[in-house]
């Protein structure tokens, strides 16, 4: 994925194209820049050009996506700062209208409150901004020769990782990882009434639910499996939190001691009578 990050202005907008690893990463930063936006368009000397010249931000953002076509072809997400009232609207507008599309707005303080430097003065979220950014863009001629607005273009390259923060969170969320032994497939082929994939009960935490406990006593894994998977989804009472808990593990064990001392003390009191049939009620885990 290739993210490009523009810290709006008008002698000093910093343009900053990243190439985003699998895991929201900056692998590199493919194009670092300082542009005098008036001066590419009141200076233009290039004889291809067929834009309008004059003294108009209209003209001014025209040059600079002109000049910076492949950049800006080559970005699946587009990266602006929104602007605060009385400041370059009309910048910010024209660069949006361009690349509706594929833009995404930056407000300042949401970047100012996930770098935590929100009680910092100016020149003080300036030196923190730098800081964060100089690892990616240290190696540019732009960040060698610019070192007074170095600040401009640490803007934009903060965009950029506060943005791929939030598709790496929104990533953790979708993302499901089912580590199921096969051990856990034989016990639960017999619950055809729902999809494995579905089954919030089969993992925690990456592993097998049953899968330690499985390998301790599969006997006891069938006798409660059966407890709990009835014949319909809709019959099973257990919530599926109370199901996913950490101490899943501790509570099958204890309720397995308990089930052999009650079982013990029925057989030597009533031997003639039989155990109970499991009930799902019986074996519902409320936290202590």
């Amino acid at each position: 994925m290739k993210i490009v990050s523009i810290d709006v202005g008008i002698t000093n907008l910093a343009l900053v194209s990243s190439k985003l690893s699998p895991e929201f990463e900056i692998e590199t930063v493919t194009h670092c820049e300082l542009c005098n936006i008036r001066d590419m368009c009141l200076l233009c000397t290039d004889k291809n050009c067929i834009l309008q010249h004059e003294k108009t931000p209209l003209d001014w953002v025209n040059h600079l996506v002109f000049f910076r076509k492949k950049v800006f072809d080559e970005a699946d997400v587009i990266l602006i700062e929104r602007q605060p009232p009385g400041g370059l609207k009309d910048v910010e507008i024209l660069l949006f209208q361009k690349f509706r599309d594929r833009v995404k707005m930056i407000h300042p303080r949401s970047l100012h409150g996930w770098m935590r430097i929100t009680h910092l003065e100016y020149e003080g979220r300036k030196a923190e901004t730098e800081k964060a950014a100089e690892l990616y863009v240290k190696h540019t001629n732009a960040w060698k020769i610019n070192s007074e607005r170095r600040h401009d273009i640490a803007d934009a390259v903060c965009f950029t990782l506060f943005y791929a923060t939030k598709l790496k969170e929104e990533s953790k969320k979708n993302k499901v990882i089912y580590t199921v032994s096969q051990d856990v497939l034989d016990i639960l082929d017999v619950f055809v009434y729902d999809e494995l994939g579905e089954t919030p009960l089969i993992c925690y935490n990456d592993t097998a639910t049953f899968s330690t406990v499985w390998v301790e006593d599969r006997e006891f894994c069938n006798y409660i499996a059966n407890a709990w998977y009835l014949p319909t989804k809709q019959d099973n009472t257990m919530s599926d939190i109370e199901k996913n808990r950490a101490l899943f593990k501790d509570w099958i064990l204890k309720k397995k001691k308990f089930l052999e001392l009650e079982l013990g003390v029925c057989e030597g009191q009533h031997s003639d009578k039989k155990a109970k049939p499991v009930c799902i009620e019986d074996y519902a885990w409320h936290p202590e």
